[in-house]
């Protein structure tokens, strides 16, 4: 194990982001993995992982605890989506509101690592990401952040973000943005 590599999975679902971060970056398995999914519905699917921590929380920019949306299709055994931010769904669509515990990510970040450390952080967050990265960059945890993923959802919530205001914070992130999806 090398204790100064780490996978960082904000949003694991099911966890075969996980496995894709492994193929990519570490197939030996050898980084520490550190997955935040705030689902409680999804714990089980971590329990095969090696050199792996999960934190069933959710991630943002303050501790305590917050509301997450969970959302079901009717009929269908598999859950959708959750996220911090309800949605308006087809009227299909079942969404139950519950209180998760939640991190402030940044935080986490500056009392867990050092800038020595090499971090791969991977966000999927559903709409979190922005103030989240905001944060990051306001406390300079952003800088200890060597690969950065992420799926942006301002298309999805188009309420909370304008893409001025994405492009902005981009802009203030000083090393490559990869695309997750």
């Amino acid at each position: 194990m090398d204790a100064n590599k780490h996978i960082i999975d904000c949003g694991g679902w099911e966890g075969d982001s996980v496995i894709s971060l492994r193929e990519k970056f570490d197939p030996d398995g050898k980084y520490i993995c550190h997955t935040f999914e705030a689902n409680p519905l999804m714990k089980h699917h971590y329990t095969k992982f090696k050199n792996h921590i999960l934190y069933n929380k959710a991630v943002w920019i303050y501790d305590g605890e917050i509301d997450f949306h969970l959302q079901q299709e009717q009929g269908r055994k598999h859950n959708m989506g959750s996220s911090i931010f309800g949605r308006t769904m087809k009227s299909n669509v079942k969404e139950e509101s519950i209180k998760v515990p939640c991190v402030d990510f940044s935080k986490w970040i500056l009392n867990t690592f050092n800038k020595n450390d090499y971090l791969i952080l991977k966000l999927d967050i559903e709409g979190a990401e922005y103030k989240v990265l905001n944060k990051m960059i306001i406390d300079g945890s952003i800088e200890y952040i060597n690969d950065l993923y992420i799926e942006f959802h301002h298309k999805k919530y188009t309420n909370l973000i304008s893409q001025q205001e994405v492009d902005d914070i981009c802009s203030k992130i000083k090393i490559k943005i990869n695309t997750w999806v």
